[in-house]
């Protein structure tokens, strides 16, 4: 689970949301991620997509979309 960004912490943020899309291969690896919505916007950004092309899921077979929410709190 991504966790309050060091960068985040260190200017005053200490809650936030996102949604985004995950694009989910036929292998079960993530291909990529849109931020769909931010707040506070652009400081979590980097932080989700690298934690989230890290993620595996059982191989769909297709290629798959997913939204997904996260609530960021320190």
């Amino acid at each position: 689970m991504p966790v309050l960004s060091r960068t985040a912490r260190r200017a005053g943020v200490d809650s936030g949301q996102l949604v985004v899309r995950l694009h989910v291969s036929t292998r079960g690896t993530v291909d990529s991620v849109d931020v769909l919505k931010a707040y506070p916007r652009e400081v979590y950004d980097s932080t989700i997509e690298q934690t989230l092309k890290k993620w595996t899921f059982d191989p769909p077979g297709v290629p798959v979309d997913s939204t997904v929410e996260f609530d960021f709190k320190s």
